[in-house]
């Protein structure tokens, strides 16, 4: 199976980060942050060509490494960062509170983010940098900002949707670890990530990928937010609640194995068309 998954991110830091340490506070356990980045110039078609637009993203930053750690501990708020990582999903239970009765629910979700190989500080510590600062730096550097280099097999036939002007193209991958992550279990060893192209990646996707086909993704990182209906364990209602989910959207995707030539599946594309045209005229005719 696939292992390429390097993510590369240059952006600020949203919020403090959280540590934890054990209860002696002797040792990290575990660091988390979210990057604030802007997407790349490039065409993915999600911005329906308005490519000067700013957008940004805000991907999870997480660590058990000790060395990580110890730097994420120093970083501030608006502070600038670089870093080199892979994408990981891990199954976790995300916990809520029912709107009815207050009851604490945990429901089975994902959590995905970036988990750093190398990251450092791009500002000095003496240089504190305001909120707008720290915008302008990563506007300046937006071509670098967010990307991710990844591969992966379709565990599943593409989801493709055309709404009025918007077409979107979903699936899942699977894609081999290449890290070791201490506090997971040390039987995954398969991430499986969620893919969503747009525009004319998307028409090409839905028709020459399928279940099986291994494809290689240059793109970036999408933070998303989307509601979720849980009914309550404890009083049997059910609520709404906002869950959070980071996708990869591509600006290019490589066919590596198992696909459909673009041509030829234009063609079956066609000769469909015509099909239902003829099956079209026979039923006119026929009434």
């Amino acid at each position: 199976m696939a292992r390429l998954n390097v993510v590369r991110l240059y952006g600020c830091v949203a919020d403090e980060p959280k540590i934890t340490k054990k209860n002696d506070g002797s040792t990290y356990v575990r660091g988390m942050c979210h990057l604030a980045t802007i997407r790349s110039t490039r065409y993915s078609g999600e911005t329906f060509g308005e490519k000067d637009r700013i957008l940004y993203d805000w991907p999870i930053i997480l660590t058990t490494d000790q060395e990580m750690i110890a730097k994420m501990d120093k970083f501030r708020q608006y502070d600038m960062v670089e870093i080199r990582g892979v994408f990981v999903v891990r199954k976790i239970r995300k916990q809520m509170y029912c709107k009815s009765c207050g009851a604490l629910n945990k429901v089975e979700g994902n959590l995905s983010f970036v988990l750093p190989i190398f990251m450092e500080r791009r500002n000095t510590a003496k240089e504190v940098l305001t909120e707008k600062q720290a915008v302008q730096e990563v506007i300046k550097n937006r071509m670098i900002s967010n990307s991710i280099l990844i591969s992966g097999n379709l565990c599943n036939d593409v989801n493709y949707y055309h709404q009025k002007n918007i077409e979107t193209a979903v699936y899942q991958i699977a894609t081999d670890r290449r890290y070791f992550i201490r506090d997971d279990n040390p039987e995954t060893r398969t991430d499986f990530p969620v893919v969503r192209s747009y525009g004319k990646n998307a028409r090409q996707d839905n028709l020459c990928l399928h279940t099986g086909s291994l494809v290689t993704v240059d793109g970036f990182l999408h933070t998303r937010q989307f509601e979720r209906k849980t009914i309550c364990e404890a009083c049997n209602t059910e609520f709404v609640w906002n869950d959070n989910t980071i996708e990869i959207v591509p600006y290019a995707t490589d066919y590596m194995a198992n696909y459909t030539d673009p041509e030829t599946a234009e063609e079956e594309r066609k000769q469909r068309l015509a099909d239902e045209g003829d099956r079209l005229m026979e039923t006119v005719l026929k009434n």
